[in-house]
């Protein structure tokens, strides 16, 4: 199961969720990006904006 930290990424986190058993600990600033938009169109806009800057894959 993976583990979503809001949070900077930090040494002492990723570690702590390997205690509790995650086997993949993800952080906001360097493996998710959140896009939030108000119509489809918005958000298909940013997504494509977001993938052309390698944001996401």
């Amino acid at each position: 199961m993976d583990n979503l930290i809001l949070l900077p990424k930090n040494q002492e986190f990723e570690e702590l969720s390997a205690k509790l058993g995650f086997s993949r600990t993800l952080f906001l600033e360097t493996d998710a990006v959140i896009i939030e938009a108000k119509t489809k169109k918005e958000l298909l806009l940013k997504t494509n904006r977001a993938v052309s800057k390698k944001l996401l894959t």
